[in-house]
């Protein structure tokens, strides 16, 4: 078995933990990004894809949160935010193993939690305007490169200012313009690069159905053609085969003993 394909199965191992989590207490969630063309196009990971993400309307990922604080068994599985780990500098979570290792190239400088992971994206409300909605992503877009500045800092000047900046900044700069949105009927993906392109309907984020993904069932939104369309135009075809690659290498993998029998 590739190094990969393991890190695919011990990716999946979240995904049915969050799965889990999510159905128990009535939580929305479905694939997005990859992991929703994965699960079209190949019903489950996409060969070469070294990642999985999915996605929640903010409401649902505050009670995802919340809930984890008592469901989860922390001895295995670690919800990591910025309230649960200082060095944390997204605004998406990322649910990881416990006991291993990810971690992913230029951020081994990094004191954050480097286990296996998957991306946890809360959909933002947004402005409906697209002139405000432009003004909204510049600003947010901003911030999120003060956030994640002391990755760069080791080799960027730039970077190196922007990482003197308290993340508190930044971060309540965010929730603010956010809060200032709650009656918008879009939402985005702030922590991907794609939310500049693609607003969605808050309403189709709650229209659910299900798709396999490994041999397994879990939530994907309805309307999966057409957003599968504007991320990626004609989604069927291959893409050439140079470009059959992940995009987030790792510097250092351990898995643990989650392959040896001892799973979560």
């Amino acid at each position: 078995m590739t190094k990969l394909r393991k890190l695919q199965l011990a990716e999946l191992q979240l995904l049915q933990e969050l799965d889990r989590i999510c159905r128990k207490h009535g939580i929305n969630y479905h694939l997005t990004s990859g992991t929703l063309l994965g699960a079209i196009r190949h019903k489950g990971f996409i060969p070469w894809d070294d990642d999985l993400d999915v996605a929640m309307l903010l409401d649902d990922y505050v009670e995802f949160c919340n809930i984890c604080k008592d469901e989860l068994n922390v001895k295995k599985f670690f919800l990591q935010t910025m309230d649960t780990d200082p060095y944390h500098r997204y605004i998406f979570a990322k649910f990881r193993i416990q006991n291993t290792l990810c971690v992913r190239k230029k951020q081994e400088h990094m004191k954050h939690h480097h286990g296996i992971y998957i991306d946890i994206f809360p959909l933002y409300p947004v402005p409906q305007g697209i002139f405000l909605f432009k003004i909204f992503a510049k600003i947010v877009t901003k911030c999120k490169t003060i956030l994640w500045s002391p990755v760069g800092a080791v080799s960027e000047k730039k970077y190196k200012i922007y990482s003197l900046i308290p993340k508190k900044i930044p971060k309540k700069t965010i929730d603010f313009l956010v809060s200032r949105c709650k009656k918008s009927i879009f939402v985005s993906s702030l922590g991907c690069p794609s939310f500049l392109k693609v607003r969605r309907l808050a309403s189709d984020c709650q229209d659910l159905v299900e798709g396999e993904f490994e041999g397994q069932n879990f939530f994907i939104p309805a309307n999966y053609d057409a957003l599968l369309k504007s991320f990626y135009g004609n989604y069927m075809i291959l893409p050439p085969k140079h470009k059959r690659q992940g995009h987030h290498p790792a510097a250092m993998i351990d898995f643990g003993n989650i392959l040896k029998g001892d799973n979560p």
